[in-house]
C-alpha cells in the first residue's frame, strides 16, 4: 500500500492546524473589531467622518475645545493647584 507523501510527513497536519487556527483567530478578531465599533459610534461611516475631519484640519478649522476662541470655560478652575475638592 502506497502512502501519499504529504501523509508521511507528520509536520504536514501541524501546519495545516496552525494554520487553519491562525485564519480562525484572525475572522474572529475582526468580527469582534466590528461589532465593538458599531456598538461605540453606531452606523456612523468611519471613512466619511475620517475625511471630514481631514478637509477641516486642511482648511485651518479647530474644534473649540481645542484651545482656541470660543473654547468652553471652566468656571469652577481651581487655578494652578495640584489638587481638587471635587
Amino acid at each position: 500500500m502506497t502512502v501519499a507523501g504529504s501523509d508521511r510527513d507528520p509536520r504536514h497536519g501541524l501546519r495545516s492546524r496552525l494554520s487553519g487556527i491562525r485564519s480562525d483567530f484572525l475572522v474572529a478578531f475582526h468580527e469582534r473589531e466590528d461589532l465593538l465599533r458599531h456598538e461605540l459610534v453606531g452606523d456612523v461611516d468611519i471613512a466619511a467622518v475620517k475625511a471630514d475631519r481631514a478637509a477641516r484640519s486642511a482648511s485651518g478649522a479647530h474644534h473649540p475645545s481645542a484651545g482656541g476662541p470660543g473654547a468652553p470655560v471652566d468656571p469652577d478652575d481651581d487655578g494652578d493647584l495640584p489638587y481638587s475638592f471635587f
